[in-house]
């Protein structure tokens, strides 16, 4: 349940809860008395009307000042209990502001303002956490007094099974005063009973039996309607309730109220509580103040509350004011648990909930020391708050500070540890003492080392020792505000030595390609283990798995069941290229007939070179590192591919294009004697002969022998024919560049 803002009027004309009330409670008395001395006027619709405050000078009548003024009551005026002043509904001309300078002009009027209107915004949950009082160190085993009082301003309190009715003394309902000129007219609603079950919480966590104060009273104060969500109310109520409260015996006067604008009525409420020697703690407000200052907390040497967490860091549930400048004297947690105004379980939350809290610690020190001022129980809270976003509430060290003795020691219930419990890693301990005004200072100690808090709501963080395997004893010490101590021992067992183990293979400094197989043997301890990052599987005592070297590294993390990790490494050389040759034979290109051979060179690798194969057109010939390639009569080009392979199956292919050139070039004669010509003397044979591989030579053969060679291109061949037979047989015999040869026909010629 949330509280809303209740509508106001400025200029509109339209009415506010609180005047609607009040015009409504005047048609009823004009039905109960012909005499009312304020009949009820109705409104003329051009006439707007708006609540007022004012406040009066001794014996003036009100009735009479508002007619000598002429100004018009709206409906019945009530009289602000105890403080001289009535607030009502009144019509005004022009604008409202016009009534206001009448008012504050005239020397029978102290002030005069807008009725202002309270918010609260109350609201509460059932999720306990158990840990909501932790936080402001609760005094242990102090009740109080049933001599001091709390009233608690807020939507009334009814008793319950954490609150018994003999806690509570007379209190008193605001929310219908009397009426001006009918003061004797019998009141209706009186009743202090709660509706909306904030203020019976409230009044339980200062009183209930399960409260800060048990054996303190609660006065109820009804102040505020708790309507559907919203809890409402007006300054006038509230100003009422803190004078009638402080006029019948309050010590503590408390209230979540909250009004954001000044109202001079409630500044003088306020004040004539202080006077009395009385302390108020009020609320703060939510983060819809955030930063503002808002009445009646803001008011100096009123204690005022706002909220934090069960951490100690400003509450974000629903907000709670942070004070932007720093007016704030105190915050305390949210959520302390109560029974609600219908005997079920809850928690008051937010800033509301803080409030209670600080009011029972206060009532608390006024039980610790009789004849205590207010002042000195409000610095006493004040002053032993513990730093940090927001001062906050230490209560035992607050009521040490009143009462000033402490003759028990600090008993420690739970060091946060267990005997035997098993600490491999660094965890939060919560340690559980209690003492009768509390804890200041908790040591725990292990290993050497001491790690401390001084405030509640924090946990130790202890660490174990590191490479560390056995029984540990952690020694805890709390002091207590008068500087006694108590000390606790437990024994636990630390194991933070991860797994032993060694790789099988590969072996340090082995060449690997790619992924490597990894085997590693760990101890019977290893619950896990992964080789740089890659999961392993365990296969009887070994844990395999392939995973690829980082920078030449393999890393096998082996973990137990605790999360203790041991990291092993193991250094190989990665090899993830083939062999090479320093020279194909042939080269590129080269022409080749029939049967040629090809061969590499230079072949070497550094994991050791396994086979060297051939590939002739795509056809497998063999492996080995010379091999032949027979060609037969066909021409044209011949793709080699020589494939390296190391020992570790890294490869490099070299490619060769070679050309087949097995046909024979082409040659005739140009100009020679003819078949069966007679020859004599000399006789020359011109010759036109070609080739795609180029012609090597020309010859003239003559009965089987060669009698004439030529190697240059315009083929002249010559014989003598005086020195060969009388019959010649004649042809001429080309060869091209790699030994492919040619014939001409052959001729016959006769010497004459």
């Amino acid at each position: 349940m949330i509280g809303v803002r209740p509508f106001q009027t400025l200029a509109t004309g339209v009415p506010s809860l609180r005047t609607v009330s009040l015009s409504l409670a005047a048609v009823l008395l004009a039905g109960v008395s012909a005499t009312a001395a304020t009949p009820a006027v109705a409104a003329p619709s051009d006439r707007p009307w708006l609540g007022y405050t004012i406040g009066l000078q001794p014996n003036v009548k009100p009735l009479e000042l508002l007619k000598r003024l002429d100004i018009q009551p709206s409906g019945a005026l009530e009289w602000v209990t105890g403080l001289n002043a009535v607030s009502g509904g009144l019509f005004y001309e022009g604008h409202y502001s016009s009534v206001l300078t009448k008012l504050q002009a005239d020397p029978d009027v102290r002030f005069a303002e807008l009725m202002a209107f309270t918010d609260s915004n109350e609201s509460y949950w059932n999720p306990l956490t158990g840990r909501e009082l932790d936080t402001v160190q609760l005094p242990h085993g102090k009740t109080g007094t049933e001599d001091v009082t709390v009233a608690v301003l807020n939507t009334g309190v009814t008793p319950n099974r954490d609150l018994p009715e003999s806690r509570l003394v007379p209190g008193f309902n605001t929310l219908d005063l009397p009426f001006v000129g009918h003061e004797d007219l019998p009141r209706q609603g009186r009743s202090t009973k709660d509706d909306g079950g904030f203020g019976t919480m409230t009044a339980g966590i200062i009183a209930g039996d399960s409260g800060i104060c048990p054996s303190c009273k609660i006065m109820p104060v009804k102040v505020s309607f708790a309507d559907p969500g919203r809890v409402t109310g007006s300054a006038s109520d509230l100003a009422a309730g803190i004078v009638w409260a402080t006029d019948h015996g309050a010590d503590v006067i408390t209230t979540p109220a909250v009004v954001d604008r000044e109202s001079k009525l409630l500044a003088e409420a306020i004040q004539y509580a202080l006077n009395e020697k009385v302390l108020v703690v009020a609320s703060a407000g939510k983060d819809i103040y955030d930063g503002r200052q808002v009445q009646p907390a803001a008011t100096e040497q009123v204690l005022s509350v706002s909220a934090v967490d069960t951490s100690g860091r400003v509450t974000g549930r629903y907000g709670s004011n942070t004070g932007g400048s720093r007016w704030i004297d105190v915050a305390a947690a949210e959520g302390a648990p109560a029974v609600n105004h219908l005997g079920a379980s809850s928690q008051l939350d937010g800033v509301e909930g803080a409030t209670a809290v600080v009011a029972g610690t206060a009532a608390l020190a006024f039980s610790m020391q009789p004849g205590v001022k207010a002042d000195e129980v409000r610095q006493s809270i004040v002053d032993t708050a513990i730093p940090a976003g927001l001062p906050v509430l230490n209560a035992g060290r607050a009521v040490h500070k009143v009462a000033g003795n402490d003759t028990a020691d600090p008993e420690i219930t739970s060091t946060g540890l267990t005997a035997n419990q098993l600490i491999s890693k660094p965890i939060d301990v919560r340690p559980v003492a209690t003492d009768d005004y509390g804890i200041v200072l908790t040591e725990l100690t292990a290993g050497g080392k001491t790690v401390t808090t001084r405030s509640p709501w924090e946990t130790l963080r202890f660490t174990p020792p590191a490479g560390f395997s056995g029984d540990l004893a952690v020694s805890l010490r709390v002091t207590d505000v008068a500087g006694k101590t108590a000390g606790a021992t437990t024994v636990v067992k630390v194991d933070t030595v991860g797994p032993t183990g060694s790789f099988v293979s590969p072996a340090a400094g082995a060449r690997v390609r790619g992924a490597a197989k990894v085997v590693f043997r760990g101890s019977a301890d290893v619950a896990s283990a992964k080789v740089n990052g890659v999961a392993m599987k365990k296969s009887g005592a070994d844990w395999t798995a392939s995973a690829t070297p980082n920078r030449g590294n393999l890393v096998v993390e082996a973990a137990d069941q605790y999360g203790n990790v041991s990291r092993f490494t193991r250094a190989v050389v990665v090899d993830n290229d083939g062999p090479t040759a320093t020279a194909v034979n042939p080269k590129q290109n080269t022409r080749v007939r029939g049967t040629f051979t090809t061969s590499l060179s230079g072949v070497k690798d550094a994991s050791g070179v396994a086979k060297a194969e051939l590939w002739a057109n795509g056809k497998y010939l063999g492996a080995g590192y010379s091999k032949k390639v027979a060609t037969g009569k066909s021409s044209g080009n011949v793709k080699l591919v020589w494939k390296l392979t190391d020992k570790l199956g890294n490869s490099r292919s070299y490619t060769r294009i070679v050309i087949a050139d097995n046909k024979a070039p082409s040659v005739s004669i140009t100009k020679a004697p003819k078949n069966k010509a007679k020859v004599k003397g000399t006789v020359k044979v011109s010759v036109k002969a070609s080739d795609a591989s180029g012609i090597a030579r020309v010859e003239l053969i003559v009965n089987g022998k060669v009698v004439a060679t030529d190697k240059t291109s315009g083929y002249v061949l010559s014989v003598n024919t005086k020195k060969q037979k009388k019959s010649m047989q004649v042809r001429v015999r080309a060869y091209d560049k790699l030994g492919n040869v040619t014939y001409t026909t052959t001729r016959t010629w006769y010497r004459k």
